[in-house]
């Protein structure tokens, strides 16, 4: 499957850049309110099967990636039909370069639902059908592509129980590595960035009790429990009164120190 005449390309987004203590390091921290950027989309779909670009993608030639049709989207792509996906992987020169489609068969199979966080840019060129959209992420941005994990544990709303989800994930030994464990966990933190930004899409229009039954299950993501002032801060955005937030910090700070 080949890219269109006039593709829409999503390049990787990052939201909150952090600041750069080795050479390569793009790591982002989570956003304070959904992200409203011109272009931004998020959403889940099934891997259909593969591709190679016949375009350069992010300076990048002939990288391959996954087909997928998209299902459900917290801002949803504006093409119809087929996304093609390229997730990239990072040289030690920093440059993106492609990943391998045994790697990619191997991460992503066929029939798997994926989340993807990206940024919409129109470009030209490719020689394929009209109508194909293209998605380009790197590893190390937030939300890249996930494989949605088997067990996906849920609130009574409907949303990530961030909790118990977190327990789900084991720890590598230093002295026993294993790049499967790397793998699952590398996925199970993608999906929970997608998760994250859900809960923040539905907490402005919320219901003040369910403001609260959002926030305390998102107490529990995992880039919490080392930034606090990041849970403040969304706590604070969301027009709850100023006891009700102190309560929600409170508990915050009293279950981390418990689960230290």
């Amino acid at each position: 499957m080949k890219p269109a005449r006039r593709i829409l390309l999503f390049v990787a987004m990052t939201i909150a850049a952090a600041p750069r203590a080795q050479a390569c390091s793009q790591v982002s921290f989570a956003p304070l309110v959904f992200p409203d950027q011109a272009g931004f989309v998020a959403f889940s779909g099934t891997v259909m099967g593969y591709t190679e670009s016949d375009v350069e993608v992010s300076g990048v030639a002939r990288p391959h990636g996954l087909v997928v049709t998209p299902a459900t989207a917290l801002v949803a792509p504006r093409a119809q039909g087929a996304v093609e996906i390229y997730p990239l992987e990072t040289r030690p020169d920093c440059a993106p370069a492609t990943r391998e489609e045994k790697d990619l068969r191997e991460q992503y199979p066929a029939g798997s639902v994926v989340t993807v966080v990206g940024k919409l840019i129109e470009v030209g060129g490719g020689n394929g059908a009209a109508g194909v959209t293209v998605v380009v992420t790197q590893a190390d941005d937030f939300g890249h592509v996930a494989r949605r994990p088997e067990s996906v544990p849920q609130t009574p709303e409907g949303y990530l129980d961030f909790r118990s989800y977190r327990l789900q994930y084991e720890n590598d030994s230093s002295t026993n590595f294993s790049l499967a464990l790397a793998w699952r966990n590398a996925h199970r933190g993608w999906f929970e960035d997608y998760e994250f930004l859900r809960c923040l899409k539905a907490l402005p229009s919320a219901a003040q009790r369910e403001k609260c039954s959002l926030l305390r299950t998102m107490a529990w993501y995992s880039r919490f429990p080392g930034d606090r002032e990041v849970y403040r801060g969304v706590v604070a955005g969301c027009g709850l009164p100023r006891a009700m937030q102190r309560t929600l910090v409170r508990e915050f700070d009293a279950a981390h120190r418990k689960a230290r």
